[in-house]
């Protein structure tokens, strides 16, 4: 019985397998990072609207004066009570409050002349929006 001395793999079978191995690696990899951007984004949205509801319950309390004075102006996203929202310190709020006709709240119209008020709110994360939400606010 005779022994082959040159069994095994040669040097361009075994590059073939190194880069086929590497090649695979990259791919999962790169799919790792989308599948994490993805969640990543997810968050985001869901901590948002969080942002926006818990704001929303925020300006229910306030009357038409102190709304209007919100208007332009930039916040840290809070709670229904006033307190910051946990979780959100990435996140900012840009107010927009128009007075708006009461029976027709499609039609803006000068402050006084109106007991309506359509609030938008628009939440910022990284320099982007990732929500843009609006509801109408009238006089109690």
């Amino acid at each position: 019985m005779r022994h082959d001395l040159r069994s095994g793999f040669t040097l361009l079978e075994l590059a073939i397998a190194v880069f086929l191995v590497a090649l695979i690696g990259v791919a999962a990899t790169n799919g790792m990072r989308t599948s994490l951007r993805a969640l990543s984004g997810a968050e985001i949205s869901s901590l948002a609207t969080s942002a926006a509801q818990e704001y929303h319950e925020f300006t229910r309390a306030l009357d038409l004066d102190s709304l209007d004075a919100l208007s332009g102006s930039m916040a840290a996203p809070v709670m229904g009570n006033g307190q910051p929202l946990p979780g959100a310190s990435a996140l900012s709020l840009e107010i927009q409050i128009l007075p708006v006709d009461d029976f027709d709240p499609n039609q803006t119209v000068v402050g006084s002349a109106s007991r309506s008020r359509l609030v938008t709110l628009f939440c910022w994360y990284d320099e982007r929006v990732v929500l843009e939400t609006a509801w109408l606010a009238t006089e109690h």
